[in-house]
């Protein structure tokens, strides 16, 4: 429970850094034979420039979804384990770096473009190590938490939803005069 706290901790220190070496123009340039390029963009807006001409709108959204994520990860970063622990950490880690910045500086500093990914849009979108924090937590939770339906039973339609962190079933049982029916969720 510590340890990704601490690690999400560190990297948003490393994150702050970075923003601040690309604000003084110290961070400018390409890395891995130009598959990562580092500039700067400093966006008023959210992810993609959305809301660029609305930063009192951005800001308000922003925080309240950071509210809700942390609202929403509470349990698993008090009482969690294992990989929920540490995507709970990372979301809410990247989020809190960014919503800071929008309510100090007004926008958030982006530093990190990948000029050879597939898609054109990909390419075009510059990132912050928040970004890419809030990301990496964001697609570990969905991966655990989202339920995968694995078959219906033989028992006349009871069917199994199963997760890396819990499973539900939901019961339709006949039993000769009645339909049984029940959901229920094991961790």
């Amino acid at each position: 429970m510590v340890l990704p706290i601490l690690c999400a901790g560190t990297l948003l220190a490393a994150d702050y850094g970075l923003r601040s070496l690309a604000r003084r123009g110290k961070l400018e340039r390409a890395l891995l034979g130009g598959r990562i390029r580092l500039e700067l963009l400093e966006n008023p807006g959210m992810a993609g420039g959305a809301l660029k001409n609305h930063p009192h709108l951005a800001r308000a959204l922003s925080c309240g979804a950071l509210l809700m994520v942390l609202i929403m990860c509470r349990g698993e970063l008090l009482h969690g384990r294992g990989m929920g622990c540490w995507g709970a950490a990372l979301l809410c880690a990247g989020g809190l770096g960014n919503v800071l910045e929008r309510l100090w500086r007004g926008c958030v500093t982006d530093y990190i473009r990948f000029p050879r990914l597939p898609a054109g849009r990909l390419q075009r979108l510059v990132w912050n190590l928040a970004d890419l924090m809030l990301s990496a937590g964001a697609l570990l939770l969905a991966i655990l938490f989202a339920p995968i339906p694995i078959g219906p039973y033989k028992d006349g339609g009871t069917r199994e939803y199963s997760a890396l962190t819990y499973k539900v079933v939901k019961w339709q049982r006949d039993t000769g005069s009645d339909v049984y029916k029940a959901t229920r969720v094991y961790w």
